[in-house]
């Protein structure tokens, strides 16, 4: 979607990309979770302290702190697109301290989506999401799926 022409696509095709990455894990597509971890390590970069203490899992934390220091790759290095608001979107998302990432009303009004933006047609999520599953190591993917 992103290295497309904004003007071909609705509102349902952005959606239909945003699940498809979510299901496909297309920019990281690792053979498991730590190929994936490693895989976002090397992109984004080590992630500091305060990122690192955000990690409610202690195996996750303890294998990411454990990690040799990798500095964060410049988009722009990897990704040939002539539009850097592409780039300065993508980098926002891809950051990895959650206080500091984009957040999706922020991402709609980013100025690559601004023809998306509708704030009459954008509801907002009010209620809070349990992630304690995540600590619990025999948790199965039937069980993660119900919980998503």
């Amino acid at each position: 979607f992103f290295f497309s022409s904004r003007r071909r696509h609705t509102r349902s095709s952005l959606v239909s990309w945003a699940r498809r990455c979510v299901q496909e894990t297309v920019l990281f597509p690792g053979e498991h979770y730590i190929d994936q971890i490693n895989m976002i390590m090397e992109l984004c970069g080590t992630p500091d302290e305060e990122t690192l203490k955000m990690i409610t899992n202690e195996h996750a934390k303890k294998y990411v702190s454990e990690l040799p220091f990798k500095k964060k790759v410049s988009l722009s290095t990897i990704i040939k697109y002539p539009d850097p608001q592409v780039l300065d979107l993508l980098g926002k998302m891809l950051e990895l301290n959650p206080k500091r990432r984009i957040t999706p009303l922020e991402a709609l009004a980013h100025p690559y989506l601004a023809e998306f933006h509708d704030p009459n047609d954008e509801p907002t999520f009010t209620g809070s999401i349990d992630f304690s599953f995540e600590n619990n190591q025999t948790t199965t993917l039937q069980l993660y799926l119900i919980h998503i």
